[in-house]
């Protein structure tokens, strides 16, 4: 199936562009494909997600044309 998929903030990015039509297994969760991409688990506990503009847990399910929005969570005061 396909997703895609966004990154927002300033990440280390597995390519150039800032969003990309990727084609993933049916049944993937959001935390399986952002692991695919390359971030270990360390990094992905700095992460927040949306899927269709929606908070999403990262044990969430994708469905076909999803849109995964990963945000790099920061903190400051």
């Amino acid at each position: 199936m396909r997703v895609t998929v966004e990154f927002v903030g300033p990440m280390r990015r597995p390519w150039k562009e800032r969003r990309r039509l990727l084609e993933v297994d049916g049944g993937s969760t959001v935390d399986r494909v952002v692991a695919s991409l390359g971030y270990d688990a360390r990094e992905r506990k700095h992460f927040a997600f949306l899927v269709n503009g929606v908070k999403a847990r990262p044990d969430e399910p994708l469905a076909a044309d999803d849109l995964l929005a990963v945000l790099l969570m920061v903190g400051g005061g």
